[in-house]
């Protein structure tokens, strides 16, 4: 058998790399083929990439990643944005397509972080699109407390708890200002105390 040369081998596992983001995105979030030609920002993109996919692969130059952590983005690539969620680089209106993959859980012990983190995706987000994501629903935390927590582990968890409530109360609110919000489950995640379903959220901004 022939070997494959290192730098060969290290481009192979890079599109390997790429290629398993996009389908864990794909299958997550339940995007469409139409939805990744439009215009579409992924924040909280890690080392972004999905978004190389997207550009690579499908020819997308529209598709940008958004990572506060500079160590998570490394080396620079196209349409990687190292910024602060909260105030996006981007002018409102400007991208069809928002995902959030495992985004919005990071600011359930935050009111104020997690209105400001929202109203920023919606800023962005034309009018007719979407932001889709996943949420930490109430049951998720509580599901994780058990007799053998310590007693500050359980006071943390109950302050998830409480605000992955606030999350989705806050969520419903946003069908008052017109915009369409749907909850769905999603695929199961293990937990060391059995699996956990997901629960993903898709706003249609109005």
């Amino acid at each position: 058998m022939e070997k494959i040369p290192f730098a060969q081998k290290d481009s192979l596992a890079k599109e390997d790399k790429y290629e398993r983001q996009f389908r864990s995105y794909m299958e997550y979030l339940d995007l469409s083929n139409e939805d990744l030609q439009k215009p579409l920002l992924d924040v909280g993109a890690g080392d972004t990439a999905f978004i190389q996919y997207l550009r690579s692969v499908l020819g997308n130059k529209q598709a940008y990643g958004v990572e506060m952590r500079a160590g998570e983005l490394g080396s620079p690539k196209e349409g990687a944005v190292q910024a602060n969620g909260f105030n996006l680089p981007f002018k409102d209106c400007a991208f069809d397509i928002v995902t959030a993959k495992h985004y919005l859980p990071q600011f359930v012990n935050n009111e104020d972080e997690m209105v400001q983190a929202l109203n920023e995706l919606i800023r962005v987000t034309t009018t007719g699109g979407k932001i889709v994501g996943d949420i930490a629903t109430p049951e998720k935390e509580l599901a994780k407390l058990n007799e053998e927590t310590d007693e500050k582990t359980k006071v943390w968890l109950r302050n998830r708890y409480e605000g992955a409530k606030k999350l989705q109360v806050f969520l419903e609110q946003l069908k008052t200002a017109g915009h369409k919000v749907d909850f769905k489950e999603g695929p199961k995640s293990q937990f060391k105390d059995g699996p956990l379903a997901s629960k993903i959220v898709t706003i249609y901004k109005a």
